[in-house]
């Protein structure tokens, strides 16, 4: 995981610092709020941002605001890290949708659960799966940018196997493939998948009508080539709308 640390490089910080690498996780660090948010518009690899309120002061709060604020950020993981908050400061990054709080010092073991849980649940997860690669690949390129984290699947039987043993948030899938269709994917999602959209894609706009598609539970329809700012569109908002349903299945899940 690709982590963005704002904070100088004294005290707990640095310590937090050092943690974060002994966890294996990318680190990148810049001092103050400026910078970072500049960072993290330059580099959609990034996965999350942890900002030390100690060294930040104010301006944590206000990059955690600008950061909600942006579309493509609204549910970006952020976490605030410090040796103390106010109570009025908790309450703002709750309703900020912080995704954690971190009181220093914090033991090892701790902060790689709670990082391990941030990569299981931060970015959006979306599915693609179409048995043309350059078309997945594209396609994988243009959400990434977007800030989703992506898997390419290059057959309906891999992609079965993958909504087994992976988290998804959404599944963008084409129609035409030998074996286990686009169609034959929405079936199984519709049936045993509740909490997933599902977005059909095809080049054979004549077999397959949105109103086919549509009647058999998809999410969105799209012939190729479409426009990507509309797949983007559609897909952000799905996922708004699916995500007190995502929500719940969390909460039973982790037992909340």
């Amino acid at each position: 995981m690709k982590i963005l640390l704002i904070g100088n490089d004294l005290g707990a910080c640095d310590v937090l610092s050092k943690q974060i690498v002994t966890a294996k996780h990318e680190l990148i660090r810049v001092p103050i709020c400026t910078q970072g948010m500049k960072r993290l518009n330059g580099d959609p690899a990034i996965d999350l941002v942890i900002i030390d309120v100690d060294t930040a002061e104010d301006c944590g709060l206000k990059l955690l605001r600008m950061i909600r604020q942006d579309q493509n950020l609204t549910y970006f993981p952020v976490i605030m890290a410090g040796d103390s908050f106010s109570e009025q400061n908790v309450v703002a990054y709750h309703d900020l949708a912080v995704n954690d709080i971190l009181l220093y010092p914090i033991a090892q073991a701790t902060l790689e659960a709670k990082l391990a849980r941030i990569e299981r649940e931060g970015k959006k997860t979306i599915l693609i799966v179409d048995d043309e690669p350059f078309i997945a690949e594209v396609i994988s390129d243009m959400l990434e940018t977007q800030r989703y984290r992506t898997i390419i699947a290059d057959s309906g039987e891999q992609a079965l196997q993958i909504l087994k043993n992976r988290v998804v948030h959404a599944l963008v899938t084409d129609i035409m493939m030998p074996h286990v269709t686009g169609i034959d994917l929405l079936k199984v999602v519709k049936s045993n998948y509740l909490h997933i959209p599902v977005i059909m894609i095809t080049g054979h706009f004549g077999k397959y009508k949105p109103r086919d598609a549509i009647t058999l539970g998809a999410d969105g329809f799209f012939a190729k080539p479409f426009h990507n700012t509309e797949l983007i569109y559609t897909l952000r908002a799905l996922l708004e709308q699916y995500r007190p349903l995502q929500l719940t299945l969390k909460h039973q899940t982790s037992g909340v």
